[in-house]
């Protein structure tokens, strides 16, 4: 996924487990900025021109943006594009572009495309990495379940070769690609998003791979990998976090409780964790240094350190009822000694003065801690903690929620459990009596907890026309509500279809079918309840269309070659028909390529695009006459257009093989 990503390093996490305790020790800040954006694949971060990159797979785009957010620019016709990383010195980014079957270079100073590398008509990259002075792409050939392999491709030259694994072995999807500039030799191929996986390291520095260790990972999803900054050690992130030394992969669990989805580590070792919060470790330490609790969880893939680690970004994304919506949040870690966030008190000589600090955000229903401090009063002094939140009456001052006594430094602490969602201001007051009166506020943004909801087939799948899929809504944990709605919202004028409302089962599980016939978008919803936020999860399936061709107006076959050829008189008179049968759409056109066998090698003769008829057949014949002998081969292919009707996945017919005699 991301190019130069130095993790965890050995040491860190032994053995305990991770509590997300938001603001008790640290709790960052957070400025956010809204995305026009409707999916997120991958995220990379430029730090030689403070750009950040994410590739949007269903638009078919890569957004840049500044550190803030602002868009910079955006790279368009790269359908189904996924995996990004950057070159050495970040002055190039590539992209691996499912649909088109190539990897595309952009220049990340000037923002434009700089070159298309084809890959072939059976190779769809899924990611792609740079090691051992290479291009490394993981891709499958869209065949199947079970065809991921990897393969390289020299950017000079635009040499391609596909490597193969050993025999008997496959990835389920284009595997993920790993590497890091400690080890520039070694490249990890990872299998992400599935249970009982694997992760393989190869030794890449003389150009071709030589595999060096397999390690599984089976028993639960695998989320993401990522390096050690020496590179020596693998993290990898799916029911926990799990660590293994580079040369035998033997991964042992660190945080079995962890169930993020995402992670990134920065250079100097701290390891930054994404789930319903976001959690830093520092180097050593089994327990969060400091949290951040978002509107939203972040998207899987939306999280990166910043080069030099002085910020963190996430993508949250969040459905808000007809849209998802993808916000960019720039996160800062605490200071040292923190600051108070509000204070309405003004120190005067003889006179207390309070500071208070709170989160800058909290979750409804979870703890947070209001600290802060009093100066002059003596040790033990009582002080009155309230609460104004919405819904409080006008000109009130809150709800008491406790006293607290003063520190012998005229330090204090206080947990409370915020159980409305809006701006809430907690107020320390000092009453009147030896000492003046004096109160400091401080103001926490409380969101509803937004539960996760996740959709299975993976996003993105390729099936058959009329292929029966299964599909399962995962619910997390919520307060009351249990019940799921599952939605089919076929890429055409059909209307969206309920598939099933029902209560997830004792899993959090709720499963129906699908049987597909057009691209289809499937939603998850979840309605929310009195203690959280509605959610929408959604996934694209792709479905191809089905081609056949029937050949008539020939007077024999014969195999030449591993083929079968149609012989043809080679008589203009004589009719040489062509029966196109293909799923039927109204508007629907495909394209016909006719080759002509010459010097050794197939050349195009002939290539337009043709309509299909409204019942899906169409009758094409071959005109003019032929030498007896030439060999030619005519293929129909549904195509992606830039008009018309593009409600299926592009799908290639069969070649038809064709000979002709006197």
């Amino acid at each position: 996924m991301r190019y130069s990503r130095p993790a965890l390093a050995a040491a860190v996490l032994i053995g305990a487990t991770a509590v997300a305790i938001g603001g008790s020790i640290g709790t960052a800040s957070a400025a956010s900025r809204s995305l026009a954006l409707t999916s997120l694949a991958d995220m990379v971060v430029d730090g030689t021109h403070d750009r950040l990159f994410i590739s949007d797979q269903t638009a078919g785009t890569i957004l840049a943006t500044d550190y803030e957010g602002n868009e910079l620019g955006r790279f368009t016709d790269l359908p189904g594009v996924r995996g990004l990383a950057l070159s050495d010195d970040s002055n190039t980014l590539y992209a691996a572009v499912y649909g088109s079957r190539a990897i595309v270079t952009f220049s990340t100073s000037t923002l434009t495309e700089t070159k298309r590398l084809p890959l072939g008509d059976a190779v769809h990259p899924g990611d792609v990495t740079v090691a051992g002075g290479r291009l490394w792409f993981g891709y499958d050939a869209n065949t199947d379940y079970i065809d991921g392999n990897f393969g390289s491709v020299e950017e000079s030259t635009g040499t391609v070769h596909l490597h193969q694994l050993e025999t008997n072995e496959f990835y389920h999807n284009p595997p993920s690609m790993h590497s890091t500039p400690a080890a520039p030799g070694v490249l990890i191929l990872g299998e992400e998003g599935i249970s009982s996986g694997k992760a393989k390291a190869y030794d890449v520095s003389g150009g071709d791979e030589v595999r060096t260790a397999t390690g599984a990972v089976h028993g639960t999803d695998n989320w993401d990998f990522a390096f050690s900054p020496d590179g020596t050690q693998l993290i990898r992130l799916g029911g926990g976090v799990w660590t293994a030394p580079i040369s035998d992969l033997a991964f042992t669990q660190n945080l079995p409780d962890y169930l993020g989805t995402t992670l990134d580590v920065a250079a100097d070792g701290r390891l930054a964790l994404a789930g319903d919060t976001v959690q830093v470790y520092e180097p050593g330490s089994s327990t969060p240094e400091w949290t951040v609790d978002l509107p939203s969880g972040p998207a899987r893939n939306g999280l990166v350190w910043e080069p030099g680690a002085d910020r963190l970004f996430a993508v949250t994304q969040y459905w808000d009822g007809r849209v998802t919506e993808f916000n960019l949040h720039s996160i800062t870690e605490p200071a040292p000694s923190p600051s108070p966030s509000v204070s309405t008190s003004t120190p005067v000589k003889g006179y207390p003065a309070v500071t208070v600090t709170a989160p800058q955000y909290a979750v409804a229903f979870k703890p947070l801690t209001v600290t802060g401090r009093i100066t002059l009063v003596p040790a033990g002094t009582e002080l009155t903690v309230s609460r104004i939140e919405p819904g409080s009456p006008t000109g009130s001052a809150g709800t008491t929620v406790g006293t607290v006594k003063t520190a012998a430094d005229g330090s204090f602490s206080l947990a409370d459990t915020p159980g409305v969602a809006g701006d809430t201001t907690y107020t320390v007051s000092h009453a009147a009596g030896e000492y003046a009166a004096a109160s400091g506020s401080a103001q926490v943004t409380v969101y509803l907890p937004t539960p996760s909801l996740t959709l299975s087939p993976k996003n993105g799948s390729v099936y058959n026309y009329g292929t029966t899929i299964t599909i399962t809504a995962k619910l997390g944990a919520t307060y009351s509500n249990r019940v799921v709605e599952i939605w089919a919202d076929p890429w055409d004028s059909q209307p969206n279809k309920l598939l099933k409302k029902a209560a997830v089962d004792s899993k959090g599980n709720l499963s129906t079918t699908l049987k597909l016939t057009r691209n289809t978008d499937i939603l998850a919803k979840f309605a929310g309840d009195a203690r959280n936020n509605a959610r929408v999860d959604s996934i694209v399936a792709y479905t191809r269309v089905t081609i056949a061709t029937k050949v008539s107006g020939h007077v024999k076959t014969k195999k030449i070659g591993a083929n079968k050829y149609y012989v043809f008189k080679n008589s203009a008179k004589r009719s040489r028909n062509f029966d196109v049968t293909m799923t039927r759409h109204p508007s629907r056109m495909f394209r016909v390529t006719l080759q002509q066998y010459s010097g050794g090698k197939w050349k195009t003769v002939q290539a337009q695009l043709m309509p299909a008829d409204n019942d899906g057949s169409t009758r094409l014949f071959l005109s003019g006459k032929w030498k007896a002998g030439a060999k030619l081969r005519m293929r129909p292919d549904y195509i992606k257009r830039t008009y018309g009707e593009n409600n299926n996945y592009p799908t290639n017919g069969t070649w038809v093989y064709l000979t002709f005699i006197k």
